[in-house]
């Protein structure tokens, strides 16, 4: 194909799914259809089925686009490699995740939860999404970082925890799940601080939070 076919292509492709985007901020991922896409980008209905044969499809485009933004490279293994102490590289770590989070679902958020909430209801239709996804292990690799890093840390003695590792695990991934929700959802980061007392302040971001977090994970992680 040409040079400026592929260009043209690839223009196209953007638009849809910019279109699609705003969308998405209006409407829940479940309701959407083609034809909301169509209407919003001017596209012929026909003519949508030239770069998408799905809303699925744009879903998926969207998602592929938002964890190539979120790629963090060596950026987490390097906070390993600092120097700091064991519980400044904790607490570096989690801030850092904070940021991505700020960056990654101030722009995508809504629509990863929709998308996970259809995985749920309809797990036929949300397998055909996963498959189409080309995934991105950053979550998953730094936390396997972190993990790895307190257990050598407990090993050499410079952490001597105050509960179990995995309680301190458990609460590490919960309470993160926890801060992607509030952050995307400004209502739940208002409960958050009123059924935790603590300042709205501290919930502004999820750099904040994460802060926060952090602050108490080292607390657990360094027996008195």
């Amino acid at each position: 194909m040409p040079k400026v076919k592929n260009d043209y292509f690839a223009a196209k492709k953007r638009e849809i799914v910019t279109a699609a985007m705003r969308v998405c901020e209006s409407k829940p991922a479940y309701s959407i259809t083609l034809r909301d896409v169509v209407r919003e980008c001017g596209i012929s209905t026909g003519g949508i089925y030239n770069y998408f044969s799905s809303i699925d499809e744009i879903f998926v485009e969207i998602l592929n686009q938002a964890y190539e933004e979120i790629s963090v490279g060596d950026g987490i293994k390097m906070l390993f490699e600092s120097g700091k102490s064991p519980c400044d590289i904790v607490m570096d770590f989690l801030i850092f995740r904070g940021k991505l989070i700020d960056r990654m679902y101030k722009k995508f958020g809504k629509l990863i939860f929709d998308v996970q909430a259809i995985c749920i209801n309809d797990p036929e239709r949300g397998r055909k999404m996963l498959a189409g996804l080309k995934g991105n292990d950053d979550g998953y690799d730094s936390f396997t970082l972190l993990k790895n890093y307190i257990d050598e840390r407990i090993a050499d003695g410079s952490f001597e925890c105050a509960v179990p590792k995995e309680h301190i695990l458990f609460i590490l991934v919960v309470a993160s799940d926890g801060i992607k929700k509030a952050f995307v959802d400004p209502d739940s980061a208002d409960e958050l601080a009123m059924l935790t007392g603590i300042s709205k302040d501290e919930c502004v971001t999820a750099e904040c939070m994460m802060k926060v977090l952090a602050q108490a994970i080292v607390k657990l992680l360094v027996k008195d």
